[in-house]
């Protein structure tokens, strides 16, 4: 995975700030289970700032592209704003309640800034698990060879 790191991070960073833009989050509802008619239709679901995750067994999932929070089992009526801000109430993006042209560039440059920090947290954790497995394996195959 981290055999190239700089190619890795590069990747993983775009793939994160690229839901930053509404039209990507909206891209992603191919399969959402409401028409436009309803309240919890994909336009709303990605101004909101979801991005589609369904399955077959679970078709209505979905996650904040900001805070990660998953959530599922929606309803027709649902408000996607109140129940982002209601499952996440320390969401930045949820706590803005604001479509995307509505962003102030200086807020949306700060949710940038946040999202990158978030998204080297997590980067960075999963670095340390692989060195952490990597170090494990290491040290297995040095035991295995001065036990011989």
């Amino acid at each position: 995975m981290f055999e190239n790191s700089n190619l890795h991070l590069e990747v993983f960073v775009k793939e994160s700030l690229q839901y930053l833009n509404e039209e990507n989050r909206r891209k992603t509802f191919k399969k959402w289970v409401f028409t436009k008619k309803e309240v919890c239709n994909a336009d709303k679901m990605a101004e909101a700032g979801f991005i589609y995750t369904g399955t077959k067994q679970e078709p209505d999932s979905v996650k904040c592209f900001f805070c990660a929070k998953p959530l599922d089992g929606w309803e027709a009526t649902d408000d996607p704003w109140k129940e982002h801000l209601s499952h996440a109430p320390n969401c930045s993006f949820a706590k803005l309640q604001q479509q995307q042209d509505n962003i102030t560039m200086e807020t949306f440059l700060d949710l940038r800034e946040e999202l990158l920090y978030r998204t080297m947290d997590i980067y960075m954790d999963a670095l340390r698990d692989y060195a952490e497995k990597a170090g494990k394996a290491m040290f297995k195959d040095i035991c295995r060879i001065l036990d011989k």
